[in-house]
C-alpha cells in the first residue's frame, strides 16, 4: 500500500498545491507533508479499502493525525475552508 502511494504521488506531483492556497486536483504539499484530499486518497486506494490503507499508513509512522481516533488531519487555519486531508510524510517517496 505504501508503494502506491509513493508511485501516484511521483507520477503526480503537480497535482499538489502550496498550503494556503485552495489546493490542487489532488491537495497540499510542504518540505514534510503531501496533505491529499479524502477523494484523492479514494481515487488512489479504493473507496471501500481507503480507511484500512491509512491505518496502515499511520503503523508505519507515514501518516499524520489529529489526536483522538481520526485518521485525516484538519488543514491549519490559513487553509481555505479547513478541510480536513490525509497528512502522508513525505518520505514515503523514499520507502
Amino acid at each position: 500500500m505504501l508503494e502506491r502511494t509513493r508511485i501516484y504521488l511521483s507520477a503526480h506531483l503537480n497535482n499538489f498545491s502550496p498550503l494556503e492556497t485552495d489546493g490542487g486536483v489532488d491537495g497540499w504539499r510542504d518540505d514534510v507533508w503531501f496533505y491529499i484530499r479524502p477523494e484523492a486518497w479514494s481515487r488512489i486506494h479504493g473507496a471501500e479499502g481507503a480507511e484500512d490503507v491509512a491505518r496502515l499508513h499511520k503503523a508505519a509512522n507515514m501518516l499524520r493525525t489529529d489526536k483522538g481516533q481520526t485518521l485525516q488531519w484538519r488543514m491549519g487555519r490559513n487553509t481555505p475552508g479547513r478541510p480536513r486531508a490525509y497528512a502522508v510524510s513525505i518520505r514515503v517517496l523514499d520507502a
